[in-house]
């Protein structure tokens, strides 16, 4: 059964707060009946609408999903689509056998084809929420735990794809939303090397971008420094999606993990995305061993 969308008033376009469908499931207390939103995804060229009810995908419709999305094809595949939200809309959705209702195109032509749209900031809500997104996506990569040190470019770099440590899920992470922890990290340094441990502990003389952000001990000084430090306590209620979770394996040995939004199904709590040697993994292991720091940062600019 097909759907055509009628609608009347005025349409209003604002900058939508998602990127992409998972984020949006992500906040699902930002869906609204009246507040229909159009996705960006530049890899395939698609615009996705989207509203709270069922899902809607061409002639397939199911009521007891949680969103209600109509899928339309760019006329180029490499269209990178601006992200907009559709407001002060009455929508009907009506039986019909016609395709969907041209004003979505229409809205979506003029978005594209119109002046350069003033950008709206990012939230800590709508930040956290891509975070969290980013992270769980991480768990779908195949990832050999090797510790090597190893040069890369800066900024922006990275160790090959198909390898890492713990702290780089965290690096990855916040990258896929725009914040290179390597930059940011030498950057303060380069500036207060004395605050980090690297003298101390691994008897370095000066900054070393290739390094310093993969190292568990610099990121909780970094984060104590540029983000929030959260009490470290024994109730789970006090750890929330987004925030970093640091351990003490013993030994000596440090470990850093990103709290997610999906809980235990044992247990009202959390769980946590981190690469202890068998790629990342979603797990319940928040007290598994000794907290040693817990942290909330939502990059540059927006951590205070």
């Amino acid at each position: 059964m097909a759907h055509n969308l009628d609608a009347a008033a005025e349409v209003e376009q604002v900058a939508s707060p998602f990127a992409t469908r998972a984020e949006a499931e992500a906040a699902p207390e930002q869906l609204t009946q009246a507040s229909w939103r159009t996705i960006c995804c530049p890899q395939n060229g698609r615009a996705e609408i989207l509203s709270a009810g069922g899902w809607h995908n061409g002639n397939q419709s199911n009521t007891d999903s949680k969103f209600n999305w109509t899928v339309m094809t760019s006329s180029s595949s490499t269209a990178v689509l601006p992200v907009v939200t559709i407001r002060s809309m009455r929508i009907a959705l009506k039986s019909r056998t016609t395709p969907l209702v041209l004003i979505v195109f229409s809205v979506w032509n003029m978005r594209c084809s119109g002046a350069p749209q003033a950008s709206t900031p990012v939230s800590h809500q709508q930040f956290t929420a891509r975070l969290v997104a980013a992270a769980i996506e991480r768990t779908r990569h195949s990832v050999r735990y090797v510790s090597a040190y190893v040069r890369i470019p800066y900024p922006n770099g990275d160790v090959p794809a198909d390898t890492g440590v713990c702290s780089d899920e965290i690096i990855r992470s916040y990258r896929a939303t725009g914040v290179d922890l390597q930059k940011e990290v030498h950057e303060d340094m380069l500036q207060n090397f004395a605050a980090y441990p690297s003298q101390k502990q691994w008897r370095l003389e000066h900054p070393d971008p290739n390094i310093d952000h993969r190292r568990v001990p610099n990121l909780m000084v970094f984060f104590q420094r540029k983000g929030e430090t959260l009490p470290v306590t024994n109730r789970a209620a006090d750890y929330a999606p987004g925030d970093l979770v640091t351990w003490d394996l013993g030994g000596g040995v440090s470990h850093i993990g990103i709290v997610v939004d999906q809980k235990a199904r044992w247990g009202d709590r959390y769980m946590l995305v981190h690469n202890i040697g068998a790629g990342p993994k979603l797990e319940d292991v928040l007290f598994n061993w000794k907290i040693t720091g817990h942290y909330r940062y939502f990059g540059t600019g927006r951590s205070q």
